[in-house]
C-alpha cells in the first residue's frame, strides 16, 4: 500500500509540475506570420488539387479521349463488327 501511495504522490507531483509549465512562442516573427496568413495553402492550385494532380487529371482525360476516338473511327468506318446482312456467316 505504501508503494501505491508513493506512486500516486509522484504522479501528483508530475501533474502539478506540468500544470505550471506553459508554452512559449519564443521570438514572434510578424513577417513570417503575415506570409503564412497571405497563403494558407501554398501547395494547392484549386480547392483540392496540387499542380501534379491537375497534370495527372489532364493526362488521363487526353488518354481516354484518344482511345475513344479510335472506337469512334471504327464505328464511322463500320469496322466494329461484321455485317449482319450477309446470307452466310463469315469465318473468323
Amino acid at each position: 500500500m505504501k508503494k501505491l501511495n508513493r506512486r500516486f504522490a509522484a504522479f501528483l507531483a508530475a501533474a502539478a509540475a506540468s500544470a505550471l509549465v506553459g508554452c512559449s512562442t519564443g521570438n514572434y516573427n510578424e513577417d513570417l506570420a503575415n506570409e503564412v496568413r497571405g497563403d494558407l495553402s501554398p501547395e494547392l492550385d484549386t480547392m483540392y488539387e496540387r499542380p501534379t494532380d491537375i497534370k495527372n487529371r489532364e493526362s488521363i482525360a487526353v488518354d481516354e479521349n484518344l482511345r475513344l476516338l479510335n472506337e469512334d473511327l471504327a464505328h464511322l468506318f463500320l469496322l466494329e463488327r461484321p455485317s449482319i446482312l450477309a446470307d452466310h456467316p463469315m469465318p473468323r
